[in-house]
């Protein structure tokens, strides 16, 4: 036999044995994946002793497995549905080191649906045209089911009553939110013990109806009616990412994109709810959890002059507002709400004649934006009626610490997905259009969790409301300039997060209030 037939049949050989190793491989890892998944559906079925009918526990396995097993895993269903009586396996399995459980949340379901709509549940009232930015995408549910965003008509019944003024009630609620000086410049007590009324000082919820830059206190608080949870986000601490989550909640599968338009939200703003629902939330302190998180105030007011005002990508109705320019300095910032306040601050046609009349002083009627943070939510004086307090830098865990509490973590918090499907093909979606990945995906890090390389959501990867100000403190600060935010403007701010700073749980906001308050709670 010549060299040359020696070769090529030797070169066959190598051939063929490559071909058995690949095939060997890819069945063993085949059949190592689908044990895994047959051990986690027993696991199930053994820990409810049999009650839980197996077919619903595989029911995901079946659908959303690999795609190489799901044949195999209906075949198995199929079997043990004919075989109910078959011996357990006495056995511990912790299915969570295993596999990541399947998700339900409606949000990550399968996109067929490629649309925009108005919500049904606002058919017949008057509608923007921007159905991208205002409406929901990609969840026919959302079109069609005047029950959406809610879980249940029970719960739509109960929150989705959202309060409508006339005229008359409009000019009333102008009054209450727009008041005089030495009440938007509330005294500090922490405690609930100097509270009068319901909401003590504070002016009732209502504010954000009447004015859209000046929303009062109340503006960013939104309802998990499911979980009984009450968050009270601050701009600038991280409410771009709650509000992604609440639509993650309720079904959105659009999530990842821009939410601060999204009409479905509006449903979840405790200050637009019916005030006897309002009353039952603030109130009912042993069904309902409040919960806020704070941000270092210097790191704060940095972010915010960042994003507001230096770049160019800044919001031009807050620079004309406020007769910004490109030679406005952080220091100009800064000493401009040092100044003394003038009255005319909270109304917005006297901003139009005055814009320096808008950032004198911190008061409650301040951009939420600068607003000190204790001014949120009732914070200087009801720091006691909440039950949380989170350091935003210590977001994984106590984030996850919350959720949990409430009984969101396990049915939508780890399943949350960082950012979303930016293209449509060769096609740049829109940024208020962004589909949300499927539940395959692996990037399945649960919300506010750190990605193994980088944890950005969608409100960093897309449209950019990171300024790392965190990183900027050096560059911006002086030695006086930090000393006058700490020790004057932000004064309580600084106290209050020096206290919930580092610390690895989240903190109480009674015990907290014991240690701050003069007199004690």
């Amino acid at each position: 036999m010549s060299s040359r037939h020696l070769v090529g049949r030797h070169h066959n050989i190598v051939i063929s044995r490559n071909r058995i190793r690949r095939r060997f491989s890819q069945q063993t890892a085949q059949r190592i994946l689908f044990i895994c998944w047959i051990i986690t559906i027993l696991s199930i079925w053994i820990a409810t002793d049999g009650d839980e009918d197996i077919s619903d526990s595989a029911f995901n396995t079946m659908n959303y497995g690999p795609p190489a097993i799901r044949k195999d895993a209906h075949q198995f269903v199929s079997h043990q549905s004919n075989n109910s009586q078959s011996d357990s396996f006495n056995m511990q399995i912790h299915v969570q080191d295993l596999i990541l459980d399947p998700p339900t949340t409606e949000a990550l379901r399968p996109i067929s649906y490629n649309n925009c709509c108005i919500p049904a549940i606002m058919m017949g009232s008057a509608n923007p045209n921007d159905i991208k930015c205002f409406g929901t995408c990609y969840n026919e549910r959302a079109c069609s089911d005047p029950t959406y965003p809610y879980s249940s008509l029970e719960e739509r019944e109960k929150f989705g009553q959202l309060v409508t003024l006339d005229p008359y009630q409009i000019n009333l609620t102008k009054c209450r939110c727009l008041a005089e000086p030495e009440w938007l410049i509330p005294n500090v007590t922490w405690c609930s013990k100097s509270a009068k009324g319901i909401y003590g000082s504070n002016p009732s919820p209502g504010c954000s109806l009447v004015s859209d830059s000046h929303g009062g206190p109340w503006q960013h608080v939104f309802v998990f009616p499911s979980a009984k949870l009450a968050f009270c986000g601050i701009p600038k601490v991280g409410i771009t990412k709650w509000i992604q989550f609440a639509r993650f909640a309720a079904g959105a599968k659009d999530y990842p994109s821009i939410p601060h338009y999204k009409l479905d939200i509006e449903f979840f703003r405790y200050d637009k709810m019916d005030p006897l629902i309002q009353q039952e939330i603030w109130q009912n302190e042993k069904e309902w959890t409040w919960a806020v998180f704070i941000r270092d105030p210097a790191e704060r007011v940095l972010s915010a002059y960042l994003d507001k005002v230096a770049t160019k990508s800044g919001q031009a109705n807050v620079k004309r507002l406020y007769g910004f320019d490109r030679f406005f300095s952080f220091e100009d910032f800064i000493k401009r709400l040092n100044l003394t306040y003038i009255e005319s601050g909270c109304a917005t046609k006297e901003l139009e004649k005055k814009p320096e009349s808008g950032m004198t002083g911190l008061t409650l009627c301040s951009n939420p934006h600068w607003r000190p943070q204790i001014m949120s939510c009732g914070l200087y004086e009801r720091l006691d009626r909440f039950k949380f307090v989170g350091d935003i830098h210590n977001s994984p865990d106590h984030t996850r610490e919350l959720l949990k509490a409430v009984g969101l973590w396990e049915s939508h918090g780890k399943h949350f997905i960082n950012g979303g499907v930016t293209r449509d093909g060769k096609t740049r979606l829109h940024d208020c259009s962004i589909k949300s990945y499927p539940s395959t995906h692996k990037e399945h890090v649960g919300f506010q969790q750190k990605d193994q390389v980088f944890n950005f959501t969608a409100s960093n990867t897309v449209y950019g409301h990171a300024t790392g100000s965190k990183d900027k403190m050096e560059s911006y600060y002086t030695p006086d300039l930090l000393k006058l935010v700490r020790e004057k403007l932000y004064a309580d701010d600084d106290k209050l997060y020096q206290m919930v700073s580092g610390m690895k749980k989240l903190s109480r906001g009674e015990e907290l209030a014991a240690l701050l308050s003069d007199s004690g709670c």
